[in-house]
C-alpha cells in the first residue's frame, strides 16, 4: 500500500504485512469540514504512523541496535 501526497506522487509504502496499520489508514475518518480525524479506534495507528513519517522526513533515525543489543530510539 502506498501513501499519495495531494498531488499524487507516492511518499510512504506500508509493507503488505502490516495489516492494523493498513485497516486503520483506510478506515481513518475526519470530523465535517476539517482535516482533523475523529478520535476513534482507527486514528490512533494512523497517528503514530504519521509521526514516525514526519521524523523520517526530517532525517531522524528511529532506532540503532548497538553491540550491547541496547535500543536508542532517536
Amino acid at each position: 500500500m502506498w501513501i499519495l501526497s495531494a498531488d499524487g506522487q507516492r511518499r510512504l509504502q506500508v509493507d503488505s504485512t502490516c495489516k492494523r496499520v493498513i485497516r486503520s489508514l483506510r478506515n481513518l475518518t475526519f470530523k465535517p469540514g476539517k482535516a482533523e480525524p475523529m478520535d476513534d479506534d482507527n486514528s490512533h495507528m494512523a497517528e503514530a504512523t504519521a509521526y514516525m513519517a514526519i521524523a523520517i522526513s526530517k532525517g531522524l533515525t528511529l532506532w540503532t541496535v548497538g553491540s550491547s543489543e541496547t535500543i536508542s530510539v532517536w
